[in-house]
């Protein structure tokens, strides 16, 4: 990829996986946002240059939404 840390694939709709992973995700709140952690089927993106299928999606102020592809091994920090 482009040397961005996290980034989607350019076919992928972030939005809709970034909807997709609060509502169906592993779902906890900090700090006042609600952070979501969602595997899909297919790889959607990279995280620091590894290929994912994992994605982190936040909730901010009950109205902003964004997210980017997570590698595993960050989403096994999150939960041990």
């Amino acid at each position: 990829m482009n040397g961005n840390p996290a980034q989607y694939l350019p076919r992928i709709s972030n939005r809709g996986l970034e909807k997709i992973a609060l509502e169906n995700g592993l779902v906890f709140e900090k700090n006042g946002a609600f952070h979501s952690y969602l595997e899909f089927d297919q790889i959607v993106g990279y995280d620091n240059g590894i290929a994912t299928r994992w994605i982190r999606s936040e909730l901010t102020s009950g109205k902003t939404m964004h997210g980017h592809p997570v590698n595993l091994r960050n989403v096994t920090k999150v939960f041990g």
